[in-house]
């Protein structure tokens, strides 16, 4: 049935119906008569009774029409359904066939492009485009991303022919594709160590510079090491791990001629780097990269430096041809290397160390994944731990007391340096896993034994030859006073590495260095005293005890050192200046003050008294020439009291015997007048250096 008749068969039914469109509930009420309407009273009950029963006849008639009516459009509504479903059912029968023969027809497309794409692919593989190959062959110059792509190609080609190796090609394709992989991976091999090279040429410096030297950023720095982390994943990939054999060749080569050309020991133009310089050279000819064994730590010259650096240095000088260092040159000039030696120089290097770790470590990880660049640290810095290793024994190689003061300064610098660049290296390198701390502890030990040295040689008995025959400061109490007043400066330093030599007890609750200063100035007025019996003459015995007990409280009254040694001891130095003073003028001038105090009445008495006065002048003059009072005031305080003493005397004689009333030959016994006895007096301990 047509969608009019539908409509036709709806509208009748509403008709029918009454309903015209009303809600099913709004034509029942409009259909049926409501009871409510009923109403009956008592007077007409069965009135109302027969009229309602008429009614309900004619709502029964009604009704039943009604159904009538229903009943035949619902047979015409089936009537129309039925239709619909016969015309739907030839319309499936004439589609299903068409649908499956498009079906068909799309799937045999499909499968003739699938199968054009794969032979397509297979022969691509088979026969390598001739542009990839020649891009391969001429290596990864200017257009990058063109030659990892032909790479790409490449490899994608050997990993189907491995996966169809059924194809009777396959074998001689795949030993085409392996020559060129062996091609390219010799290309990106050399263009992966041009970028390191790249990297890696920046000039030494200046040792001034140190301190705030490093690798500058180059312009596109950023692409090559893009570029070298592309090499390094195609390579790897490919089987190939020649690159971290190449990059540690490079890199610990860097990094060791960076720290050599640096060598604190060799600025400014110290010989004691020559060594290590040679070393440098030799190593450099190295062409195998893999990590450096323990065996090979040090090359002969290094040892040469090391030895070089441990020359000692007395409390006594050696006269020419007697160096303690050896006999050969090296000795000493390595000793000077250490002596030359600048904390600032030291501080620095250990920075610039620090400095090119930290940057290595960060180089590496942005060129290897992290576990490839974990792996490669310990031989890639194993050399310039080893230029660290041997600049730092050399200087802990050192006895000279003169260097004890290098030696605190680069304990100081060692231990600061400690937390910073301990994460780098400890638990990362089996061998200089705890290079630094070795390092610190070696130092302390040669700054203890250099101190231990230094006291031993205090103790020793000096030989007459040792003696300065003018009674002058002793060669060994100028150094040790200078040594004590050094040891102020670096306080903290000495009470940390000396502590074992505070001997004599704290009762007094004094410091350990207190202590030691106080063992050290005991052991030195001991050996003075001992040794000043060496003289011959007690006036020289004296004038030398008297010139270095001086010289010990000027050096003590002027310092810091007057906080350790306190006031009692200095007070007991004073003492014993003055007692030597007074030992001094006894010994050397007692003679002519008991000539001058002589009784003479007679004229051979008289003549006895000036005779006695002119040879004790002449001899006491003459052997005061070879004495020497170094410190200036001392010098004119003894002049000044010498001459008060001999002068006033000398002019008291000359007034009460006048020449002409003993002698008739005034000259031979009044040689001398008041003002060339005070101008010959005034001559006394010339200083004729």
């Amino acid at each position: 049935m047509a969608g009019p008749e539908c409509d036709d068969v709806l509208a009748e039914l509403d008709r029918l119906l009454g309903t015209d469109g009303a809600s099913p509930a709004e034509a029942q009420n409009r259909a049926l008569p409501s009871f409510d309407s009923l109403a009956f009273d008592d007077a007409g009950e069965e009135i109302r009774e027969e009229e309602a029963l008429a009614e309900d006849v004619a709502r029964t008639e009604y009704l039943r029409e009604s159904l009538e009516r229903s009943r035949a459009l619902a047979a015409r509504a089936g009537t129309v359904l039925q239709s619909f479903e016969e015309r739907l059912a030839a319309l499936e029968a004439v589609m299903i066939p068409i649908h499956n023969r498009t079906q068909r027809l799309t799937t045999a497309h499909n499968n003739i492009d699938k199968t054009l794409e794969t032979i397509q692919s297979v022969l691509s593989k088979f026969a390598i485009d001739p542009e990839v190959e020649r891009r391969i062959r001429e290596g990864p110059r200017g257009d990058f991303a063109s030659y990892f792509g032909a790479i790409e190609r490449i490899r994608d080609a050997i990993g189907f022919m491995k996966l169809n190796r059924r194809f009777r090609s396959a074998e001689k394709a795949l030993g085409t594709l392996h020559g060129l992989v062996s091609k390219a991976m010799s290309e990106c091999l050399e263009q992966f160590s041009r970028i390191l090279r790249k990297q890696s040429q920046v000039g030494p410096g200046a040792p001034a510079a140190v301190s705030a030297s490093t690798e500058q950023p180059r312009a596109g720095a950023d692409d090559d090491l893009d570029q070298a982390q592309r090499l390094v994943s195609i390579m790897r990939d490919l089987g190939n791990t020649d690159y971290e054999r190449e990059f540690i060749r490079q890199r610990r080569e860097v990094l060791r001629n960076r720290l050599v050309a640096h060598n604190p020991l060799r600025w400014p133009g110290g010989n004691a780097g020559s060594s290590s310089a040679g070393r440098t050279g030799a190593t450099s000819r190295r062409t195998s990269a893999a990590p450096a064994p323990a065996a090979a730590a040090r090359s002969a010259g290094a040892a040469g430096a090391v030895e070089a650096s441990g020359s000692t240095g007395g409390l006594i000088s050696k006269a020419p041809g007697h160096s303690r260092g050896g006999t050969s040159g090296s000795g000493s000039h390595g000793g000077d290397s250490v002596s030359k030696l600048h904390a600032d120089d030291f501080r620095g290097f250990l920075e610039l160390t620090f400095q090119l770790l930290t940057h290595e470590g960060e180089f590496m990880e942005s060129i290897f994944p992290e576990a490839t660049a974990e792996a490669l640290w310990p031989a890639t810095i194993e050399e310039a731990l080893e230029v660290v290793d041997e600049i730092g024994h050399a200087v802990a190689k050192t006895r000279s007391v003169d260097n004890i003061f290098t030696l605190f300064d680069v304990h100081a610098a060692l231990k600061d340096m400690q937390p910073r660049i301990g994460p780098l290296i400890e638990g990362r390198h089996e061998r200089f896993g705890s290079l630094f701390r070795d390092l610190t502890d070696a130092v302390a030990r040669a700054a203890q034994k250099t101190f231990a040295g230094f006291l031993d040689e205090l103790r020793q008995v000096w030989s007459k030859k040792q003696m300065p025959p003018d009674g002058t400061v002793h060669e060994v109490t100028s150094k040790t006073m200078n040594i004590l007043r050094r040891i102020i400066a670096r306080r903290d330093a000495a009470e940390e590495l000396l502590q074992e030599f505070a001997t004599g007890g704290d009762s007094a609750g004094r410091s350990a260095l207190e202590r030691i200063v106080a063992n050290v100035l005991d052991i030195l007025e001991q050996n003075l005293s001992s040794r000043s019996h060496s003289y011959r003459h007690a006036s020289l015995a004296a004038m030398f005890l008297l010139n270095n007990y001086h010289h010990m409280v000027k050096t003590i009254s002027g310092s810091d050192l007057a906080t350790l040694v306190g006031d009692t001891a200095i007070q007991r130095l004073e003492s014993s200046v003055n007692a030597q003073r007074e030992l001094y003028f006894k010994a050397a001038w007692a003679k002519m003050v008991s000539v001058l105090e002589a009784d003479a009445d007679k004229k051979k008495e008289i003549k006895a008294l000036f005779a006695g006065f002119n040879a004790a002048l002449t001899e006491g003059v003459a052997a005061h020439k070879q004495y020497a009072v170094p410190d200036h005031e001392l010098r004119q305080s003894l002049r000044a009291e010498i001459s008060n003493i001999i002068v006033p005397a000398y002019a008291k004689i000359l007034e009460q015997h006048d020449p002409s009333q003993f002698t008739k030959n005034a000259d031979k016994y009044v040689k001398y007048s008041v003002d060339d006895v005070r101008s010959m007096l005034a001559t006394l301990f010339e200083d004729r250096r």
